[in-house]
């Protein structure tokens, strides 16, 4: 039996999630932090930068639960097509 390669670890392990969801999450975060950059001005109030980190959080929060219903869609024929190439479809009691 032959070592699985790189690929394959990578594909195995939950990292093409996460860099799913970093990309749509920094999409939706870095339009808003350039948004609202004049509130980061000098001498700014507490309450501007609050409000800031504030716009800059929900805005993380939005992208991070907007990630979820099209990231299905993409990221599982992704994994399907992974599968398929790695020989599967696989049962339960398979020796990979």
């Amino acid at each position: 039996m032959t070592e699985p390669s790189k690929e394959q670890y990578f594909y195995a392990s939950p990292w093409p999630w996460r860099i799913c969801c970093i990309f749509v999450v920094a999409l939706v975060v870095l339009p808003v932090s350039f948004a609202n950059r004049g509130l980061l001005v000098a001498g700014a109030k507490t309450g501007d930068v609050l409000q800031f980190l504030w716009c800059v959080v929900l805005a993380a929060g939005i992208g991070f639960f907007l990630t979820f219903f099209p990231g299905i869609l993409v990221i599982g024929p992704f994994f399907y097509g992974r599968e398929l190439k790695n020989g599967g479809p696989f049962m339960i009691g398979d020796h990979v």
